[in-house]
């Protein structure tokens, strides 16, 4: 037994001692790309309408739209924020490392599901289009609470500890900037058609990010990027009880 308590022939003790196993790859930076870029969809969908009511109103062909309603569109973000952290927050908190990847995927399944239904309501023939509206907008919301509170523990399970702060940061700055994106981007729209482009191009963005996060991210590094991170894996495996690994490491890529 060591000093601190626990038994030097434990696999915690095994993988805060062992070295060999411990890899920073390269792999990390394409992987905080995607999630970055999972983010960017979420924040700039969900200030599509923040600035082009009058687009809207176009686009619905003369379906009566208040200018409340419109409010209601955008503060689906805030609103449904408040309703999914929890769940997401216990979620991360329970499944260990392997719910980054998790959580991230059902995000981008919530960015690409949203943008898709807004778009329904804009076919012809559609019953209240209002309605389909409202439903894309509370799912974009509901991708939220992964854009602002991942970072820290993706962060852990990709980056060795001296870059974490910045891998925390860069995700953090950019998340941030989307909304404001988003604004800058309906901004100069002035006919309904427009608008309807940049619809198109957020469910397409969204989809290319939900297939890149499913293709080229694994739920694990293949290799822990620090001592510290192997030994959560490990304390994290069979309920943990530290009895095994975490997670089955991927092939190389």
């Amino acid at each position: 037994t060591t000093a601190g308590g626990r038994d030097a022939h434990s696999p915690l003790s095994a993988a805060l001692s062992s070295g060999p196993d411990v890899v920073v790859e390269r792999r990390r930076w394409l992987v905080l790309a995607v999630l970055v870029w999972i983010g960017f969809n979420q924040g700039i969908a969900w200030m599509t309408f923040s600035a082009s009511a009058a687009q809207l109103r176009e686009l619905l062909d003369g379906t009566s739209i208040s200018d409340a309603e419109v409010n209601l569109l955008l503060n689906w973000g805030p609103i449904m924020y408040l309703i999914a952290v929890w769940p997401f927050l216990a979620r991360m908190s329970s499944r260990g490392p392997e719910a980054v990847h998790e959580c991230a995927l059902v995000a981008g399944i919530l960015v690409f599901l949203g943008c898709s239904l807004r778009l329904v309501g804009f076919l012809p023939g559609v019953v209240q289009p209002h309605l389909w509206l409202h439903l894309g907008q509370i799912c974009i919301g509901l991708a939220g609470p992964v854009s602002a509170s991942i970072a820290p523990a993706f962060a852990a399970v990709w980056f060795p500890a001296e870059e974490r702060t910045l891998a925390t940061s860069l995700i953090w700055t950019c998340q941030s900037a989307a909304p404001s994106l988003g604004f800058a981007i309906a901004l100069p729209t002035k006919i309904g058609a427009g608008l309807m482009a940049i619809m198109l191009g957020e469910a397409a963005s969204s989809l290319a990010a939900l297939a890149f996060w499913l293709v080229a991210c694994p739920k694990l590094p293949h290799h822990a990027p620090s001592s510290s991170a192997a030994a959560h894996r490990v304390a994290c495996g069979d309920g943990g009880a530290g009895a095994g690994l975490a997670f089955q490491p991927p092939g190389p890529l």
